[in-house]
């Protein structure tokens, strides 16, 4: 009858505890045995991290769509109606093609990496680590100087459409971890952290030389806040090594169906790639 009576009392106890957390007590970090932290009080960061992209990504927009340029210049003695002094100086007719392309070609290239690091031999982890570095360094000033010259691939871009490719990029980004926020807190939030940056970069203007230095500053540090320069960092920094790393989340991958890679490949690689092509773009 006492063992009944316990396990009664732990099942209720149970229920009554589910009750009172809304049935979502994973969303409660407890600290110790009698003290917890909601998600109303450590959520609100990560989703203003998250909020600070899509912001940006409608001003943008915003901007994509309306220019406020000089109005055409009236004869003497002429002057505007009221429906033209309503008007916007002027109305941009914004060219999506390629900035959508572009976003959605750079999120699907994730994929390879993603691909690679699931299904090669964990011997060669540490190489095609350090592979990805250096195609990190080369892949964006490649891209960078299609977009700003052609190369007899397509024609140069203009601001309008180096705008959209930021906003579209800080759009899916925004999207993504705001989401992921409420399954994988710590993702996110690291994530968002590494990201903001990207918020504040853009093809640069102005005399060659001090274009050409700060953007090559930029780009350095985009560099050390990629995903594979990041997890050589962490790896230096705890003593683990990359291949112990990597294997466990292939791991993971495989058994667990843990989508931390997807997160990292999918979503932050392609918005580090897209943020150092457009300051890269700087300096052709």
């Amino acid at each position: 009858m006492a063992l009944g009576r316990t396990i009664e009392s732990l099942c209720r106890s149970l229920n009554n505890l589910l009750e009172h957390l809304h049935q979502s007590f994973f969303f409660y970090l407890l600290m110790q045995s009698n003290r917890f932290v909601s998600i109303g009080t450590y959520l609100p960061s990560a989703m203003l991290l998250a909020g600070n992209f899509t912001i940006m990504a409608i001003a943008l927009w915003m901007r994509t769509g309306y220019y406020p340029e000089t109005k055409p210049i009236k004869p003497k003695g002429e002057k505007a109606s009221a429906e033209e002094k309503a008007k916007p100086s002027n109305i941009a007719e914004r060219r999506l093609a390629l900035p959508l392309s572009l976003v959605a070609g750079l999120h699907l290239l994730g994929l390879v990496p993603l691909w690679v690091f699931n299904n090669i031999n964990h011997q060669y982890f540490t190489t095609i680590t350090y592979i990805v570095l250096g195609v990190n360094v080369l892949l964006p000033l490649s891209l960078a100087a299609i977009l700003a010259n052609g190369l007899g691939v397509s024609k140069p871009l203009i601001p309008q459409q180096y705008h959209l490719i930021k906003s579209f990029s800080l759009l899916l980004l925004g999207l993504s971890l705001s989401t992921l926020a409420t399954l994988n807190f710590s993702l996110s939030f690291l994530i968002g952290l590494l990201c903001t940056p990207l918020s504040f970069v853009t093809r640069l203007q102005g005399p060659a030389p001090a274009r050409l230095a700060t953007s090559g500053l930029g780009l350095v540090l985009l560099n050390l806040l990629s995903p594979p320069t990041v997890l050589l960092g962490v790896c230096w920094y705890t003593g683990i090594s990359v291949e112990m790393v990597l294997t466990e989340a292939a791991f993971g991958w495989d058994v667990w169906g843990l989508w931390t890679q997807v997160v990292v490949w999918c979503v932050w690689w392609p918005a580090w790639l897209i943020g150092s092509v457009l300051l890269g773009s700087s300096i052709f």
